[in-house]
């Protein structure tokens, strides 16, 4: 059995992949899973869910967003969301309102009192931020390839052929 630092020494080079456990979307399920855990861990010091969490964060980046662009913000959708804008408002850290432009439509913004906690609470996330990154550029990768990688993930796309 490898102990998590032989995984890590293996993974320098792809041509030596050995098992399933070094595969790419089985180490990046884990490593997700590691900061999931810890960024939960983070917010609910602050009386956050994680997905109550996620939901401020991408109000604070989409003020006056529709739930649609929330959800694809938050990654929360459906019932989750929901009750995360319901906790949120009961909260008094967002409001909600008819669209201006189609009154079908809700649209979220930030309080004044939301945006005091969210950067009380930003300022614990920051700090796993920074471990997280700092961990990153210690495993070898330069500023420039941060970026890079920082980039791709961001703009990720992946799709799985029909039969697959």
């Amino acid at each position: 059995m490898q102990t998590r630092e032989n995984q890590r020494d293996s993974r320098a080079d792809p041509d030596h992949i050995t098992n399933i456990s070094e595969s790419l979307v089985t180490i990046a399920v884990q490593e997700a899973k590691t900061l999931t855990a810890l960024l939960g861990t983070v917010v609910a010091q602050h009386n956050f869910t994680l997905d109550e969490w996620m939901v401020l964060e991408a109000v604070t980046r989409n003020d006056g967003a529709a739930m649609t662009q929330i959800a694809a913000a938050s990654g929360c959708q459906g019932a989750t969301l929901t009750r995360a804008v319901d906790k949120l408002v009961s909260a008094a850290l967002v409001y909600r309102e008819a669209s201006p432009v189609d009154r079908r439509k809700v649209v979220v913004f930030m309080s004044d009192r939301g945006r005091d906690v969210h950067d009380q609470v930003h300022s614990s996330v920051a700090t796993l931020e920074n471990a997280a990154r700092q961990a990153v550029m210690e495993a070898g990768l330069t500023p420039e390839k941060f970026l890079d990688l920082m980039h791709t993930l961001a703009h990720l796309e992946i799709a799985v052929p029909a039969g697959e």
